[in-house]
Parts: structure tokens; sequence; C-alpha cells
């Protein structure tokens, strides 16, 4: 009998354990990806909304598909490669035998990233939809997993979706199950990290997730140190280094599977040792230690040894690839490594292997793609996200695309004291809806023009001189290549209801936020203090353009209000409009309205 009630109560306690969770990762989308024959690559090319095939051995141009609308990402399922278009919000499955679109389906707004599960499945980053979807391996069935707030990065391990948050003030990983979300300010490990104020930094732009065979996750991120410090704590300028500490930092971060960071974090160094690599794009698992990192802002991709305890070990080798690096595809069987070099159109191939001879192996080549932005933005897209020219930056810790990212925000609120700049708490501005080319350039409107701006900003907060600085190119690449996000679908009804209240006499929203991009480019006082930091002289702020303001919190140029309904019910406004009157339902219309800009 004894041994009869331990066998029921040994049963018992089993039936009572939660599920093995399967860890198998899936497929993780890139912007290049080897096809399973390993003799063709396919990459996306969004400036012309297509994707290409090309031979892996010579990287002869093979054929082009039209998918359409600003494609980043690719994953490869059932001997097709599936596309999301990040502008045209769709889904597209492309054969690459016959080179035709063989299905498309609308998914959301801002599908950026792409993963595949094991049982077939996608998971899609909707980075304007502010959601992660997941989608039926033949497109009908569409549902969505989570809120993320600006989401990016996505990766499946087994049936679970990790995701992250690309930008803004409180950056995270999503286990959309049981694991919650795990924030990724690191923690400092003694000595083993190049940073004593590693604690400090504020985790920003997630570009990838890679999923790890043993259940853990690397993250590929930026980190900002002190971004809205005091004056003592912060260093002096963005990529400034009298004391030693860096603003910016690249990390891949190791999460374990109970997602835990164990490390490495850092492992780039600004003294001149060739290891000043900024904004990582991209990761490849090559062996159970060793990870590919490919950096869009000094134009490489670093090997990395994950088991290194001390930061200056990490780094295993270090190359040069063309400009702008989006995505990695491997095979580690031959040793190989492609890199898309997304600003050149172009893909180099590396050797990964220690005993394969570069002269083997290292080759780059142009595509034949038709242009459809002119030489000076293509030039000026280069120079934007440029780490490595020292007249914008003698360190290579940070380029403009560093709190501009492609050209857009970074979500944070800067402290900014060095040089000739007076202290002040400012958000980072998207530059899609900046006025280009006209008049009145930054939150106070100081400088005329993107020349006078960059005679300021190179010099004083990125220690740059400004030498063989086109800010021609500057203009173009942010008049033809940069725009505004397009907002998700609302509720018509309310969008209508709110947009007459817009224009209503009591709120006078379009007095100032006037015009086809809503603003009348002039500086009024709206807010009483307009400062919040001892010394800022600001008294008036140019009028935002509202082109999509749903994707711009935190709002005002000190980013005190956190979302659109705080903004609205702040009691320091003082020349904008007078909200308090209104509904919680009538306020519910006007920030309809306003998402749909």
């Amino acid at each position: 009998m004894r041994i009869l009630l331990f066998f029921l109560a040994f049963l018992s306690a089993c039936q009572a354990q939660p599920p093995l969770v399967d860890r198998t990762p899936g497929q993780t989308g890139s912007s290049i990806a080897l096809l399973a024959d390993g003799k063709r690559l396919v990459v996306a090319d969004p400036d012309q909304g297509s994707v290409s095939f090309v031979d892996a051995d010579t990287l002869a141009l093979l054929g082009r598909v039209d998918v359409g609308g600003e494609p980043h990402q690719l994953v490869l399922a059932d001997n097709l490669v599936i596309v999301a278009t990040y502008r045209g919000g769709e889904l597209v499955a492309v054969d690459p035998d016959t080179l035709q679109v063989v299905r498309r389906a609308q998914v959301c707004a801002g599908p950026w990233g792409l993963a595949r599960a094991p049982a077939g499945w996608l998971a899609v980053s909707c980075e304007w939809q502010g959601e992660v979807r997941k989608v039926s391996s033949d497109f009908k069935q569409i549902t969505t997993l989570a809120a993320v707030w600006r989401v990016r990065a996505v990766a499946v391990q087994g049936e679970t979706v990790r995701a992250a948050n690309f930008a803004g003030p409180d950056v995270r990983v999503w286990s959309l199950g049981p694991n919650g979300t795990q924030s990724l300010r690191p923690v400092p490990d003694g000595q083993a990290d190049n940073r004593k104020d590693l604690a400090g930094m504020t985790p920003d732009q997630v570009t990838a997730l890679l999923p790890l065979p043993d259940g853990g996750l690397l993250v590929a991120l930026q980190l900002v140190a002190n971004n809205a410090a005091d004056t003592a704590q912060a260093p002096s300028g963005y990529g400034t280094l009298t004391d030693g500490q860096p603003k910016i930092n690249p990390a891949v971060l190791r999460l374990d599977g109970a997602d835990t960071v164990v490390g490495p974090v850092t492992y780039a160094r600004y003294d001149g040792t060739g290891r000043a690599f900024n904004n990582p794009s991209a990761l490849a698992l090559i062996a159970a230690d060793r990870v590919l990192v490919a950096h869009l802002s000094s134009n490489d991709v670093a090997q990395l040894d994950l088991t290194a305890g001390q930061a200056d070990a990490r780094l295993v080798q270090r190359q040069g690839t063309a400009a702008g690096p989006r995505g990695v595809a491997v095979d580690v069987g031959r040793g190989l490594a492609w890199i898309d070099g997304a600003f050149d159109n172009a893909i180099s191939r590396l050797p990964i292997d220690a005993n394969l001879a570069p002269s083997d192996a290292a080759l780059t080549r142009v595509r034949a793609l038709p242009q459809p932005f002119s030489t000076s933005a293509r030039a000026g897209r280069k120079a934007f996200h440029d780490a490595s020219n020292p007249h914008l930056t003698p360190f290579g810790v940070v380029a403009c695309n560093s709190c501009h990212a492609d050209g857009g925000d970074d979500g944070l609120v800067w402290h900014l004291h060095a040089g000739s700049v007076t202290p002040r708490l400012r958000r980072s501005q998207h530059l899609g809806v900046a006025p280009i080319g006209l008049a009145g350039l930054h939150w106070d409107a100081e400088f005329a023009n993107l020349f006078e701006l960059l005679q300021s900003t190179v010099p004083n907060l990125m220690g740059g001189d400004t030498l063989l600085l086109n800010a021609d190119d500057f203009a173009a690449y942010l008049r033809e290549i940069v725009q505004p996000p397009v907002p998700p679908p609302g509720d018509a009804a309310a969008i209508a209801r709110g947009q007459l209240l817009f224009a209503s006499p009591q709120l006078r929203c379009a007095t100032c936020h006037s015009g086809p991009n809503y603003t009348d480019l002039q500086q009024h006082a709206a807010l009483s203090p307009m400062t919040t930091l001892p010394g800022d002289t600001l008294t008036a702020a140019r009028t935002p353009s509202l082109r999509g303001v749903f994707l711009r919190a935190p709002y005002f140029h000190d980013g005190r209000a956190a979302d659109l309904f705080a903004l609205h019910k702040r009691s320091d406004l003082a020349d904008h409009g007078d909200p308090s009157g209104l509904t919680d339902a009538e306020m519910a219309d006007l920030v309809a309205f306003l998402n749909s800009l």
C-alpha cells in the first residue's frame, strides 16, 4: 500500500509540473539569405522595392522580382522567399525558381522583422502598428500576439515569440509567453567591460535578435549612456573621449534561458586600435561560441567570442564590408559569410574560417539596379550613417544616424551640454518631417539652413571639423529618401469626429498646425515654463509637424508628455488651445485623428 501511495503521489507531482518549453530556434529574418541549394543568394532591395537573386560564387545578378513597398527583411519557407514590405504593409511570397510572386497579403502598418517558427507559421514585427502578429504559412490567418511599441527585431524559439522595442526610453525584450519582459539595461561585471558607468546606460536601437540552441538569446543594440543625466555625470558631447567614457556603445547582450543577462556586453574601443565599431545591425551564429556582428555605421563585420570574460578578448576578427551592411548569411560548412551592403547595392563575401585564405574567398560586387534617388541623396545617406569619417567625428563613436535612426529619431531626450551649446534637454526630432530647405531648423529654429546646423552640431557635439562635408548631400538624403512613417488604420468615424474637434475654435489646433504638414513653421510659447534645465534659454518652440506624430512619443521639446493623452491634459499649456472642456470620449476622438496623420 505504501508503495502504491508513493507511486500515486509521484505521478500527481509529475502531472503538476508545467510542460517543457520547446527551445528549438526558428529561422530569423535578415536582408539576405542563402537558398537551400547553397548556390544562390536572395537579398532585399529597399530602394528599388524588389528582391534580387545572386550567384553565391560569382555574386553575379541572376534576376530580380518587384515586390514593392521598401522590403527590409525576408525568410525562406517551403521553397519560397517571404518578404515584408515596410511601406507597403504586406507579406509577399516569391518563387525563387520561376521568379514570380505567388501570393501576397496585407498584414499591418510598418512590417519590418520576420521570423519563421519550426511549425511553419510566421511572426511579423509591425513597427508602425505597434504590434507583433502571427501569420499562417498560407497568409490566410493573421492574429495579433501583443502590443509592442516601435518593434523591429523579432525571433521565434519553439512556439515562443521574442520581440524587442527598436527605440525609446524603455527598450526591452518581450517574451510573448510565460517569461514576460526583460529589461536590457546591463549590469556591470567588474573589469570585464570598458565602461565603468555601464549600469547608467539607456538601451536603444535593438536591431537583431538571435535565438541560441540552448534556449538563450543574443540581442544586438546600441547602448546610450546618461543621455539625460546631469552635467556632473554625463560626458559632454556624443562622442568626446576626454574621460574615456563615450556616450554611445554598441553591444551584443547574451540572455540565458531564463532571460538573465549573462554577457558579453561591450567589445568596441575608441582608442585608434581599429575597434571603433558603430551601430550593430545583424547577427549570425557560426559556432557554439562565435557570432558575426555587422555594423551599419562602421561598415564592417566583427567575429566575437561569446565565452571571453574580458571585453578586450571578445574580438576575434574584424573585416570591412560594402557601405551600409544590413544583413548576414553564412555557410559554416564552406567557411563563408555574405554581407548585404545595402547602401552600395553590393554583397561582400568574406571568409569566416581562419584556415581559409582571404584571397580565396573575399569578394565584393555591386548589383546593377535602377537608382530611384539622386547621386547626391545616396552620398548623403552614406555620410549620414558614417562613423568613420574624422571630419564628422574623429573618434568613431557617433554618426548622425545614432540619434536619428534611418533619418528618424531614437525616442530619447538628450541632455546636451558641450562646446558653445547652451545646456538643454531636447527630444530627438524625426527628420522626415523637418523643414529641410527652409529656415528654422531645430526646436528653437536657431539655424537658417542645414549648412549652419552642421557647422554647429558637428564640432560641438560630435568633435568633427566639418571639412569636406557637403550639406547639399545631407539635404538631398533627407528630402528624397527619408519619409514620415505611415499611420496604421483607425476608426474612420472617430477620426472624422476628431478632425472636427481639431479645427474647432475652442481648441485652435489648426491655427498653428496648419498646411499640408500641419505646421505654420512659426515659433510659439506653447508651454509655461518652456524650460526645465537651468540655463536653457528656450522661450518659444517652432511648431512641429504632426505628420507621423503617432510614433513620436514622448512629446514636446523636452519629452515632458508621455503620450498624446497626457499632452492635452497638462496644466502648463500656455498657448496651446483649451482642451480642458473635452470629455474622455472627445479626447479619444482627437487622439484618433492625430494618430491618422
